[in-house]
């Protein structure tokens, strides 16, 4: 007759497990993918009144700068959770951070609202 583990039981036994570095390496990238995420939102926050005067940017136009972000993450959360189930999810999340990274900083390089509504969407 086999009993199988209780909650409590497998608790103890995660707690028991010892840090690698495996674990660190997991956790730097998903400190990496919040650090960024939340750059990216309050550096547009932050750049927002300037590109209005700058690019002459319109209510709808600041709208769709925002949605874009959003649609973006949708869109990256379903690839890269499909690419997470083939080949990891530690290579699937660093692999979303470094393209979040990557546009993040591209935004910078933007000199018109359509490249930095198709940056802010990748």
């Amino acid at each position: 007759m086999s009993t199988l583990p209780t909650g409590s039981d497998l608790i103890a036994r995660l707690e028991r497990v010892p840090i690698t570095r495996w674990h660190l390496r997991a956790r730097l990238i998903m400190g990496s993918a919040t650090f960024f995420d939340a750059f990216d939102a309050l550096s547009l926050a932050f750049v927002l009144p300037v590109l209005v005067g700058l690019w002459g940017i319109s209510a709808v136009q600041i709208g769709w700068l925002i949605a874009a972000g959003y649609l973006g993450q949708f869109v990256g959360a379903l690839l890269f959770g499909a690419l997470a189930e083939r080949y990891g999810r530690v290579r699937s999340a660093a692999g979303a951070t470094a393209l979040m990274s990557a546009m993040s900083l591209a935004c910078a390089l933007a000199g018109h609202f359509p490249a930095l509504l198709a940056l802010r969407l990748i």
